[in-house]
């Protein structure tokens, strides 16, 4: 091997000679990195979007199934509810009777001295009696 020497009479520095081989191997070796890696990390992406949306879809069916079951056991109450108070509204039953008897404060009481002889006034839709005139002296002011 012969050495070059500058005209200023050093030696030349010769750049570094690396085999073919090794340079092919580093370029293709690691352009088949980054292509598998941009391909992992879009699969990645792919992956985790995707089980994110699984994951709302099932928590949204599950809602839906739940809501459903709820209601479906609400439904009847709600539908008593209405049809009690539709009657009440109409005045064809006196809420402080049950069973035919007049019960106190909506117990299964005997009736009170307050509220016993108070029944509805047929001409008014009041009601009249003790009860009124408590329920008057409760609210009145002074």
């Amino acid at each position: 091997m012969t050495t070059l020497i500058t005209p200023s009479g050093q030696r030349a520095k010769r750049p570094l000679r690396v085999p073919i081989w090794l340079v092919l191997v580093l370029v293709l070796g690691g352009m088949t990195s980054i292509m598998a890696l941009v391909i992992g990390v879009r699969f990645y992406v792919a992956g985790l979007s995707s089980a994110d949306q699984l994951v709302k879809d099932l928590g949204r069916s599950g809602l839906a199934q739940l809501t459903e079951t709820i209601e479906s056991q609400l439904q009847p109450a709600a539908d008593q509810a209405r049809f009690l108070a539709d009657i009440l509204s109409r005045d064809q039953v006196d809420p402080m009777t049950i069973n035919g008897s007049r019960t106190c404060c909506w117990d299964r009481l005997p009736p009170c001295a307050s509220c016993a002889p108070s029944p509805m006034s047929a001409s008014t839709g009041a009601w009249s009696g003790p009860a009124s005139t408590t329920m008057a002296a409760a609210t009145a002011p002074g």
